[in-house]
């Protein structure tokens, strides 16, 4: 396995990880609300600009049934890096996880801005990745009488898309 990148803190135990997670997605998309629900961990995001500058590691707990590592990153609104917090993220992705051959990248796409989030995941797929798509704020989708066809969502972008 190759060494890591500098934004992935030197964790014995993630290293040995067959199955890395790189939870990304745009700033306030709920990111870290996903990685603390599939971890288990006590973080409490926050809700600001800037809030997540570096990453955030865990294992996904035990009552999924297979062991994996998760990289909770900071937001980014695309692969072409603009801020400290996009830099973070894209080296995790170019030199992290990118060389781990059983890596797997969740985009978390906030449902109530579809069209602008979605722009992530086409970089995603152009740069050999395939993002498995996490939708978030349904809730507030169907709170205001409006729902997205996954099934119509996934086929469209060649990708899995979950709620």
């Amino acid at each position: 396995m190759s060494e890591p990148c500098s934004a992935i803190k030197n964790d014995s135990s993630l290293l040995k990880a067959e199955l890395f997670i790189a939870v990304v997605g745009a700033p306030n998309s709920g990111k870290s609300t996903l990685f603390t629900q599939l971890t288990g961990t006590q973080s409490r995001p926050v809700n600001y600009p800037g809030s997540t500058v570096d990453t955030s590691q865990g294992f996904l707990r035990k009552k999924w049934k297979f062991e994996a590592a998760l990289i909770d990153t900071p937001g980014t609104y695309s692969l072409i890096p603009r801020t400290i917090e996009e830099e973070v993220t894209y080296r995790v992705l170019s030199e992290g996880v990118g060389k781990t051959v059983s890596s797997v990248v969740m985009t978390v796409v906030d449902a109530t801005q579809l069209s602008r989030h979605l722009l992530l995941v086409r970089q995603l797929q152009r740069a050999g990745f395939k993002p498995i798509v996490a939708l978030s704020m349904t809730d507030l989708m169907r709170s205001a009488g409006q729902d997205i066809d996954v099934k119509k969502l996934s086929s469209i972008l060649e990708a899995p898309v979950v709620r």
